[in-house]
């Protein structure tokens, strides 16, 4: 019988925090099916980047 897996081991090592960080690399979320930016349908072609970057409220 072989010891728990990686994702065993990562769910005991975190169950104890209060708080995560996860930092991902390009195509991760869209592999999960949320949409790109930079793609052919992605948010900078249905919108002008210095509205939606702007800091004004």
């Amino acid at each position: 019988m072989s010891g728990p897996g990686p994702i065993e081991r990562a769910a005991e090592a975190l169950s104890g925090a209060s708080q995560i960080m996860v930092f991902t690399g390009a195509g991760v979320s869209t592999e999960s099916g949320i949409p790109d930016f930079r793609g052919p349908d992605g948010l900078w072609t249905s919108s002008t980047p210095r509205t939606s970057t702007s800091t004004d409220t």
